[in-house]
């Protein structure tokens, strides 16, 4: 950034002195071998400003190479994060087959923007290429940020309820459709929606009937030290366990690339 700063000012003082110059020559008559001399400057402060262009662009690259670098550095940190450590992987809400190799856990936040960004834009291809074709198991566990997102909890109830009439991924695709108006009659509303029996789905909304199963996710995130939404962790999946260890994690907004490149790794454990 010095380095910049540095650039900019030289370039404005250079640009300075050519407008002043100018200037002077256009208030004066020329003397003598005075257009030689003048074009010769220009000419000098032109080579000057490209070396200073060419070293701005070294700079540039220089950040690049770094930024990626510590890019990968953070992306490793992030993969050895919850290595070894044992999580549940046989709640109700999952794709795929549950003898796949592979079991994928995310822990997700209906109101979380980062998590939409995942389940909109990666998901799909991921379900295509790895859950629909058997390799990977992929499971959802609740971790509302209440304290920031105030719908959350509720929408995790509201999925939950909806998972009870066989329609929970329906219900996750609506919530995070339409993540920034969520609310009780929203959720009504998403009920109409999908053709469920909505006096059930109100009786267990206003039982609260999955609001332990809710708490029990925040729970073992909490014992995971998951603070943060979405966080995926990754491990084989153990014939005749309700558990993974954990291979790999991810978090943040994961790119399609990036979860690739995750479950490759570690079904080439298999």
């Amino acid at each position: 950034m010095k380095s910049q700063s540095v650039f900019l000012l030289t370039f404005v003082a250079l640009a300075g002195i050519a407008l002043t110059d100018r200037s002077v020559w256009a208030q004066t008559e020329e003397t003598p071998g005075s257009s030689a001399s003048s074009a010769k400057e220009i000419e000098q402060l032109k080579e000057q400003l490209n070396l200073l262009r060419e070293e701005q662009l070294r700079m540039r690259r220089d950040l690049d190479q770094i930024k990626a670098l510590l890019k990968r550095q953070v992306q490793a940190s992030q993969g050895d994060l919850y290595r070894g450590k044992t999580v549940n992987a046989d709640p109700v809400s999952f794709k795929g087959s549950k003898d796949a190799k592979v079991t994928v856990v995310e822990f997700s936040d209906f109101q979380c923007s980062y998590c939409a960004r995942f389940v909109l834009q990666t998901l799909p291809r991921i379900e295509e290429e790895y859950i629909k074709t058997g390799l990977v198991k992929f499971v959802f566990r609740n971790l509302p940020l209440d304290r920031i997102h105030k719908a959350a909890f509720r929408a995790a109830e509201a999925a939950d309820c909806a998972g009870e009439q066989d329609q929970f991924w329906a219900m996750h695709d609506l919530l995070f459709t339409n993540r920034a108006g969520l609310g009780d009659e929203a959720f009504a509303q998403f009920a109409e929606q999908l053709n469920l029996n909505t006096q059930a789905f109100e009786a267990c909304m206003v039982e609260r009937k999955f609001k332990a199963d809710v708490e029990s996710d925040i729970s073992e995130a909490r014992q995971l030290a998951i603070n943060g939404t979405p966080t995926f962790l990754i491990g084989l999946t153990q014939p005749g366990s309700n558990q993974i260890r954990v291979l790999r994690s991810l978090r943040g907004a994961v790119s399609y690339d990036q979860m690739k490149q995750a479950l490759d790794s570690v079904l080439e454990r298999q």
